[in-house]
């Protein structure tokens, strides 16, 4: 997703963003003012690092910088699924019996792999 951030008044202007110790600046340009009206400065990017430094910035919070437009569709947030999350034989052990299988069936390691075959489970931290 692309977003255009301007700052009214300017006909250009730059801002500092910093992240733990490193820093990059952000140039807004493109501002004009004339008989007819003014134009905003602008920074357009589509970096997702980049816009939550200028969305957390001193600047956006005091509305300073503005969203002006977003372009595109928001990337999809990958969720992950349950068997994924599973990373010790204890963990899987319990997913197993939550899912109805004996305890006693599950007394080796190999035993929990055989269950979770049978139910078409897979756990790939495991």
């Amino acid at each position: 997703m692309t977003k255009r951030y301007i700052i009214t008044g300017y006909l250009t202007y730059s801002v500092l963003l910093k992240k733990e110790n490193k820093y990059m600046k952000c140039c807004f340009e493109g501002g004009a003012v004339s008989g007819l009206g003014s134009r905003a400065a602008s920074y357009t990017t589509n970096d997702k690092n980049v816009q939550e430094l200028l969305e957390n910035s001193k600047e956006f919070k005091s509305g300073m910088i503005k969203v002006a437009e977003v372009y595109g569709k928001p990337e999809p947030v990958e969720e992950e699924s349950p068997e994924a999350k599973v990373k010790t034989l204890q963990q899987a052990r319990q997913f197993l019996m939550d899912m109805g299988v004996p305890m006693e069936e599950l007394q080796s390691k190999a035993k929990v792999l055989e269950a979770a075959k049978e139910k078409g489970i897979t756990f790939p931290n495991l």
